[in-house]
């Protein structure tokens, strides 16, 4: 796999906190699950996040908690999770 860059996972964060904080205005499920990210998401974009992560909150919002209707934060939620999960943070 490739390394993951800071530059990558930092964008990848901001993306999904952008469209948390969107779907938050209208779902509280949005709200909840951008505050369970909230720790992960910062050390993502302020470049500390040098591990991967066994377990990142959220899954069950999607399938349990109807965020799976917006299919662009579903989707921005799976890259960010597969790349905090399985990236190659041994550069950093």
């Amino acid at each position: 796999m490739n390394k993951v860059t800071e530059h990558n996972l930092k964008q990848l964060a901001e993306n999904l906190e952008r469209l948390l904080i969107k779907y938050s205005v209208k779902d509280d499920a949005a709200k909840a699950l951008l505050r369970s990210l909230s720790e992960l998401l910062q050390s993502a974009k302020n470049g500390t996040l040098k591990d991967n992560v066994d377990d990142v909150p959220g899954r069950m919002s999607f399938t349990e908690r109807g965020l799976s209707q917006y299919r662009e934060l579903e989707e921005a939620y799976a890259l960010f999770k597969l790349t905090v999960t399985f990236g190659d943070f041994s550069q950093f």
